[in-house]
């Protein structure tokens, strides 16, 4: 059996974080950056996340907007990892959905789901954090909208990332854990 989990959400709500503590909880080591020939992560568990690490996880994010091309190929050929993990804005498409569905037994679209404001505050708040200046609220309503329509073509399996990131990870591996 294969499975593929991709995490979306809007911006803030804690898509990267709730994927940190996923791969802690999976893998229980850093993994191994393989470089090509897409970027991602091998765990020795068998489980790989997609994209480069940066501030110590991986994400979609770290990659070309043109990265869909390779990817798609990737995970058609057999050397695609038996277990993938991705999060982020970057692949949330539906070229990306298809290819996952038509490519793993095991298909769990996760949207992440907070207030608007939470997610807002923390999207601006990770920004100072990082010595950035935020996205402007158009764009974050814009990434936002996308998510949601993109959940709900999709049939995504809706975890609240409201109470805190531990609670959403818990949520999500219960789901991963009854679908495989």
């Amino acid at each position: 059996m294969s499975t593929a989990v991709y995490l979306i959400g809007a911006p803030g709500v804690g898509k990267s974080t709730v994927m940190k503590l996923i791969t802690q909880a999976l893998s229980g080591d850093e993994g191994d950056l393989i470089p090509e020939p897409i970027p991602h992560i091998r765990y020795a568990n068998g489980w790989a996340q997609l994209g480069a690490r940066r501030e110590g996880f991986p994400g979609t994010d770290t990659l070309n907007y043109t990265a869909i091309n390779p990817v798609e190929v990737w995970i058609d050929s057999p050397d695609r990892p038996k277990r993938l993990l991705a999060e982020g804005d970057r692949l949330a498409i539906d070229r990306m959905m298809e290819t996952l569905y038509d490519n793993y037994s095991q298909f769990l679209l996760i949207h992440l789901t907070a207030q608007p404001a939470i997610s807002y505050e923390r999207m601006t708040a990770r920004a100072e954090q990082l010595g950035r200046e935020p996205q402007n609220e158009a764009w974050w309503r814009g990434r936002t909208t996308k998510s949601i329509n993109l959940a709900a073509r999709w049939n995504a399996h809706e975890v609240s990332a409201e109470r805190s990131a531990q609670h959403a990870a818990d949520d999500v591996l219960a789901l991963i854990a009854q679908d495989t």
